[in-house]
């Protein structure tokens, strides 16, 4: 039987990015260089290629030729990318998860909201936000991790949990004395609550980890920071207090905290207890991996309400909580 998704195109989950000009797809076969032309022509066609379009339904609607189009399905059908619906025994359906992770952790550093700060694309207002809403985040962390602890009955696999829970306690100081230095007090920053995004993304966190308590090393995957050079986060550093006229010492702490997890392992956690992932069919797998999708993509959601929010004149900066005596 042939392939559905040759007629009614699908594809596997794919990445497209543009370095210094050059366009390039990325999914878990590999990255591959693709001319302008024809990435821009797919980027017509991607929005209906959900597999309940035909070739010809995709033409009138994306107004690409059906030529063009099979061109484009035959060339993706050719390194792997056309989604076929079957499994080989030899398939595993946990190191695919891992590789997605993976995947998606180069992807959110490529977007994230950061590259904007180092770039000085956005205003002042916005690198404070940024930090604050890390402050956030860094203080629930924890609370997610024991949540994953208490929902597992593998003492062993509880003790893990119990002990990247006990390193991450805390670390919300380095970035209030970050806050600090640029000029924020710490009562304010302490009742401050974070954005609306923030609030999602952490509990969509809570309840994956909850849900696959030993998920939480591919959630990690996702989220911790897998590298750390020294000269390069020091340039970064300079670069974000040369644009925002900060001291030249007020990063230091929040750069502080990325070494520390890279120094402690965390990104590497899905690696290092393998032999905890879970043996999952394919309907779990598709589960955890579009609950790992989705909060990648809260990632990017918190990232535009943080440049949308604390860009705009007059919103609260830290960010106020509505209360009683405040309505």
């Amino acid at each position: 039987m042939g392939n559905f998704y040759l007629n009614n195109p699908k594809f596997r989950h794919n990445l497209w990015t543009v370095n210094d000009d050059i366009h390039y797809l990325r999914f878990l076969d590999g990255l591959f260089e693709v001319d302008e032309s024809d990435s821009r022509d797919f980027y017509q066609i991607r929005r209906y290629c959900t597999g309940h379009n035909t070739i010809e339904e995709v033409a009138e609607k994306s107004n690409i030729s059906i030529e063009k189009i099979r061109q484009i399905i035959a060339s993706f059908d050719e390194i792997g990318m056309l989604r076929i619906e079957s499994s080989r025994s030899e398939d595993s359906p946990k190191m695919k998860i891992s590789q997605a992770c993976e995947m998606w952790a180069e992807q959110v550093e490529e977007t994230h909201i950061i590259n904007k700060i180092v770039y000085n694309e956005v205003p002042k207002t916005v690198l404070a936000g940024f930090l604050l809403e890390t402050y956030h985040y860094i203080k629930t962390y924890p609370k997610i991790l024991l949540g994953a602890a208490e929902s597992t009955e593998d003492e062993s696999l509880r003790t893990i949990l119990v002990n990247y829970y006990q390193q991450e306690v805390g670390h919300q100081e380095f970035v209030v004395n970050s806050l600090i230095k640029m000029g924020y007090k710490r009562n304010e920053i302490e009742t401050s609550i974070p954005l609306v995004s923030t609030a999602s993304m952490l509990s969509m966190m809570e309840a994956f980890c909850k849900r696959y308590p030993a998920g939480t090393f591919w959630l990690a995957t996702v989220i911790e920071n897998d590298e750390f050079n020294e000269d390069e986060f020091n340039s970064t550093k300079a670069k974000i207090c040369e644009n925002y006229d900060l001291p030249l010492d007020s990063m230091d702490s929040f750069f502080k905290h990325s070494k520390v997890d890279y120094e402690l392992g965390h990104s590497e956690l899905a690696n290092t207890y393998q032999e905890y992932l879970p043996d999952v069919d394919i309907k779990t797998a598709s589960n955890i991996l579009n609950d790992l999708h989705d909060i990648k993509h809260a990632i990017d959601v918190q990232c535009l309400e943080i440049e949308e929010y604390y860009s705009k004149v007059g919103n609260y900066i830290p960010r106020q909580r509505v209360d009683y005596f405040g309505v």
